[in-house]
């Protein structure tokens, strides 16, 4: 499965579960928001009530892009009248789940109230007006569209099972019949399916790739000692099927048609981490074949592997924290920071000021990230309260004084910090700060739009690259969206 599950914060690839019909959403997003939060700092929110704490983005700014008309080719039912527009199936519609932009549009998930099974999930797909230009119902979640402008979904098996291709403008193509092999991924870009192979002799699974225009890329098969755990596409046609044994294992790597080949995965799998970024493109670290050396292993792009060894004197026990396109950050056993620099092929301890005070007793995703520029730490104060410390990632200096608050993320350029009292409040990389939003939300970023929300089921709120409000999930204007027939 690809490591971002798509639950319902939809992103780029399906999970197995949701390709096989699922209609359920995922339960970690359910339990990701916090339903203990104040009710009157919520309807702050959900009134529009955001303190903006720069001067006003002027309107010829912003990055708002003007509305496409839904093609005359997409087939609008005409048996229920929507008051503010022509007549399609919809009813009464209730936002459930946020997605991500990719190629200006966005998947969202909603319901139908009036509908014969209002629990039943609807796909809508929407501009950055916040207009549904389109929906689908009775399919899996589909994936964010590709640079092809092409996005992926399967129908539910009362439905046939088949999988789809969707564009844009709301053309959905068959791609492949339903058979005994099943997707196990679907990305923007390719299509993974599975098929067991097994008889008095024989027992195997067969993996057959596909890529955009539906052309076989690859044929793969494992035989029974060595069936993948986990099939992830990694990005820049790189794929990774990941064959565990107890606490050893490997690593099969295929770009398109070309076997990058095995790596062996160390027995220490608590550090393991993979993923596409910048010149690099997967890694994990570990000890090496049982040496008390710890290494970090990579491959660029071309599929060339390389160990790095880390020196001694950072230990032995490395731990994955955060990592950009520049740097790689770890810890050593919840000692100390060090970062790897990947374009220079260095490490370095971090020993920026206030690096005796690094507060440890945070959960380890929650208190470090790491930027292309910039580094950010949880710091203890003298008063007892968690700060955040904003520095440049090159000479460890302080950007700014220390923040108060914790649970620092740096998305796209910016610092992001969870405060208690305040909310979540956004800083540029100079530490100036950009915007307030009084409650606690999650943030991310894609295709020239900050997404703020706090799970399934409340307010989810879109921002331009400047920080002015888009839309509101509230604001979406279901009334003119055509169904998709296929």
């Amino acid at each position: 499965m690809k490591k971002q599950t798509i639950g319902l914060m939809l992103t780029a690839s399906l999970c197995v579960s949701m390709l096989m019909g699922c209609g359920s959403s995922s339960n970690a997003d359910k339990n990701s928001a916090n339903d203990s939060q104040n009710e009157e700092t919520v309807n702050k929110v959900e009134e529009g009530a955001l303190e903006t704490e720069q001067t006003e983005v002027d309107s010829s700014d912003s990055h708002v892009e003007e509305e496409k008309n839904v093609p005359e080719s997409n087939t609008v039912e005409d048996n229920v009248s929507i008051s503010n527009g022509p007549a399609n199936s919809l009813g009464s519609c209730v936002f459930e789940a946020p997605g991500s932009f990719s190629q200006g549009y966005c998947w969202i998930e909603f319901y139908d109230t009036d509908s014969i099974d209002p629990h039943q999930g609807i796909y809508g797909c929407i501009d950055k007006t916040g207009k549904m230009i389109y929906y689908l119902e009775n399919t899996s979640c589909p994936s964010n569209f590709s640079d092809k402008g092409i996005s992926r979904f399967r129908a539910y098996i009362q439905n046939g099972g088949n999988y789809y291709s969707v564009t844009t403008d709301g053309k959905a193509e068959l791609t492949h019949e339903s058979t005994d092999n099943y997707a196990c991924l679907i990305s923007e870009d390719y299509e993974c399916y599975l098929e067991n192979v097994s008889g008095f002799d024989k027992n195997q699974r067969r993996y057959t790739i596909y890529d955009p225009s539906g052309q076989l890329v690859k044929e793969i098969v494992f035989e029974q000692n060595e069936f993948p755990e986990s099939v992830n596409y990694m990005g820049n046609g790189i794929f990774m099927f990941t064959i565990k044994m107890g606490t050893e294992g490997s690593f099969y790597c295929m770009k398109n048609d070309t076997e990058m080949g095995w790596q062996y995965i160390s027995p220490n799998l608590i550090s393991q981490k993979y993923k596409v970024e910048g010149d690099y493109l997967l890694y994990f670290v570990g000890r090496v074949n049982g040496e008390e050396r710890a290494n970090l292993t990579i491959t660029d792009e071309n599929g060339n592997w390389r160990d790095i060894y880390i020196p001694s004197e950072f230990g032995n026990n490395p731990v994955y924290v955060d990592s950009s396109d520049n740097y790689i950050l770890l810890s050593n056993d919840n000692e100390f920071y060090y970062l790897y620099d990947v374009k220079n092929d260095a490490f370095r301890k971090f020993d920026g000021q206030y690096s005796d005070r690094l507060d440890w007793y945070m959960y380890n995703l929650d208190r470090a990230d790491c930027g292309n520029q910039v580094l950010a730490f949880c710091l203890e104060g003298q008063d007892g309260e968690t700060y955040v410390g904003l520095y440049d990632a090159n000479t460890f200096e302080l950007v700014c004084e220390p923040i108060l608050g914790g649970s620092p993320e740096i998305v796209n350029d910016n610092l992001v910090v969870h405060s208690r009292n305040e909310g979540t409040l956004i800083y540029s990389m100079k530490g100036e700060k950009i915007i307030t939003l009084p409650d606690s939300y999650m943030v991310s970023y894609s295709d020239g739009v900050y997404r703020c929300d706090r799970g399934l089921g409340r307010t989810a709120y879109y921002y331009d690259e400047n920080w002015k409000l888009l839309f509101t999930s509230d604001d979406i204007d279901y009334s003119t969206a055509a169904q998709i027939n296929y």
